[in-house]
């Protein structure tokens, strides 16, 4: 009688969310339509309602936590039900998927990239004395020189894949050590946080950019902001009075802005 509820995918864009609160603990009795969870999607934090009804058996997502869209987020059934079977299965699935997954290849792989990717995808299955990690995860690893151990990964069964890497900063996280005696400090970044380093990125490297540069004659400018200051106790610095000729400029050419 037990029923799983899924991670939602409550955007277009959403690949994950973070639950960042339940307002149910296990034990709780549910009604349709009650506020289960706050989850963190890409565009904003949404309230996500039970469809279900009964007792909250399993919280498959703990808060701060992400987790992939149809992930298990909660299971709700009857009051002492077991669901150990229903998780079982449902892991058996997902390994399934797994295992039957076509290896991603990229268009530079060598042989030797293909020998050393099955090799990835199969110590991934023996068990927690390997690192489960993605062949693409692992060569950014390689390339930003992140040690893999002091990553918790997000995909299936801790398996790290690259989102893991994303947004990792590569002075603090290298090999772990303290730089110059301080002591590193991971800070989680939100997932819309997380939307706009990406939006940024994908703007920069896809768009075409040219600049243009003009030589500007400075003395009469460097001379007013130094009466001005003269004058008044607020100091003016030269941005405050190129935000301030930007302004005047967007007023008077309204179609730039």
């Amino acid at each position: 009688m037990a029923e799983i509820i899924k991670m939602p995918r409550l955007s277009d864009t959403m690949t994950d969310g973070v639950v960042a609160k339940w307002h149910k603990k296990i034990g709780d009795f549910i009604k349709e339509g009650d506020l289960l969870a706050d989850i963190e999607t890409d565009k904003a934090t949404m309230e996500f309602e039970s469809f279900q009804e009964g007792v909250l058996l399993h919280i498959g997502v703990k808060e701060s936590e992400t987790a992939a869209v149809d992930s298990i987020l909660a299971i709700i059934g009857k009051k002492g039900e077991d669901v150990s079977s229903l998780l079982q299965s449902t892991a058996g699935n997902e390994s399934k998927d797994d295992v039957q997954a076509p290896i991603q290849l990229d268009e530079q792989d060598t042989v030797d990239d293909v020998q050393e990717k099955k090799v990835i995808e199969k110590s991934s299955s023996l068990g927690a004395s390997f690192i489960k990690i993605s062949p693409l995860a692992k060569k950014i690893a390689m390339d930003k020189n992140i040690d893999i151990q002091t990553i918790q990964g997000s995909g299936d069964g801790g398996r790290i894949i690259k989102r893991d890497l994303d947004n990792i900063n590569d002075i603090t996280q290298i090999h772990n050590h303290p730089l110059n005696g301080l002591e590193s400090k991971k800070i989680p970044i939100s997932q819309m946080r997380k939307t706009i380093a990406n939006r940024l990125s994908e703007s920069k490297f896809s768009a075409p950019h040219f600049y243009l540069n003009i030589e500007v004659l400075m003395d009469n400018l460097i001379k007013s902001r130094k009466d001005l200051n003269n004058k008044n106790e607020i100091k003016i610095s030269f941005n405050d009075i190129l935000v301030k000729a930007v302004s005047m400029a967007i007023r008077k050419h309204p179609s730039i802005n």
